[in-house]
């Protein structure tokens, strides 16, 4: 059988091998979400998410997705300081990520055009 850890293998040693019969290891997976809040660097006038990033952490990326799933209408848009690659191994750039996943970005300043447009509240639905 193989462990994840040699303190797994120990208590399995210790433990469980040949005294609790039937006993499994990791035989299922048990999904759970943790809530939490993000509090966006500006909210234009007209609704428009900005959020001002230097470095792009893999945190900050399982984070902004997370978000979109679950409020697929706040438009999130990112300005960069740099086109960093996500990673020293990867060839993977920032704009490269946000394309893949559908947010608009910049670097350096907020765009003009990116304050054009009615004016809109942007609506969380806390419900959901």
């Amino acid at each position: 059988m193989k462990f994840r850890s040699k303190f797994e293998r120990k208590v399995y040693d210790l433990s469980i091998k040949g005294k609790i019969k039937g006993a499994k290891y990791e035989p299922i997976r048990i999904p759970f979400t943790v809530c939490r809040h993000y509090k966006p660097d500006w909210v234009l006038p007209n609704g428009v998410v900005v959020e001002i990033k230097g470095r792009f952490t893999a945190a900050d990326r399982s984070k902004h997705l997370a978000i979109k799933q679950r409020h697929p209408a706040v438009d999130i848009r990112f300005v960069f300081q740099y086109d960093n690659t996500l990673s020293k191994q990867s060839t993977t750039r920032y704009s490269d990520w946000c394309e893949k996943h559908g947010f608009l970005y910049a670097f350096k300043s907020i765009p003009k055009e990116w304050t054009i447009g009615p004016n809109k509240k942007v609506v969380i639905n806390e419900n959901i």
